[in-house]
C-alpha cells in the first residue's frame, strides 16, 4: 500500500527531529528510508513550502526511492495530499499519514486510509529502537544437573572388536 506522508506535520510528532533543525527535512526523509526499505512500502512526502518549508522545486526522487513533492508558494501541504488521492485511480490504495483532521476526514470519504501522524512515529520510534535484550537461561536444576549427570557420568561399554 502506497503511503502520502504530511512531512512537516510528522515531524512534530517525533521526538528526535524538530522543525527548529534546519536538517529536519533530510532526517525525517532518512527515517522514512530505512521504514521503506524494511516494509517495501511506496513512500511520498509532502512538504509545505515557506517558514517551516523548503523552497518549492519540482518533485524529486530520493536516493532510496522516495519520492518527495513541496507545496507551492500559497499552497498547503495539505491541499497537495487531498489533490493526489482526489486523481488517484485507486484511491483506497492509499494509506495517509496526517493529524489534520480536515484532510483525515477528506481522504477517508475518497476511500483512502487516514493514520494520525503520531501512529505512524511511533511505529518509525519502536523501528529504531534497539532490539529487546534476550532473557538469560536459567541455570539447570539440582534434579536436571543429577539427571546430566547420570546420562553423562555412566561408563559406556567399549566397542567391540570384530574379526
Amino acid at each position: 500500500m502506497p503511503i502520502l506522508i504530511d512531512g512537516h506535520n510528522l515531524i512534530g510528532q517525533m521526538d528526535d527531529i524538530s522543525l527548529s533543525d534546519p536538517d529536519d527535512e533530510e532526517r525525517l526523509i532518512e527515517c522514512l528510508a530505512a521504514y521503506q526499505r524494511r516494509h517495501h512500502s511506496q513512500v511520498t512526502v509532502v512538504f509545505d513550502s515557506g517558514r517551516y518549508g523548503g523552497l518549492p522545486a519540482r518533485p524529486r526522487q530520493h536516493a532510496s526511492g522516495i519520492r518527495i513533492l513541496y507545496a507551492q508558494p500559497g499552497q498547503r501541504a495539505d491541499d497537495v495530499i487531498c489533490g493526489i488521492v482526489r486523481r488517484s485511480p485507486d484511491r483506497r490504495g492509499w494509506l495517509v499519514v496526517s493529524s489534520d483532521h480536515a484532510v483525515q476526514a477528506e481522504v477517508r470519504y475518497l476511500g483512502a486510509t487516514p493514520i494520525p501522524s503520531e501512529q505512524f512515529a511511533r511505529q518509525l520510534a519502536a523501528m529504531r529502537r534497539p532490539p529487546a535484550p534476550q532473557e538469560k537461561e536459567k541455570p539447570p536444576s539440582p534434579g536436571e544437573v543429577e539427571e546430566w549427570l547420570r546420562i553423562f557420568n555412566t561408563p559406556r561399554k567399549a566397542p567391540s572388536k570384530r574379526r
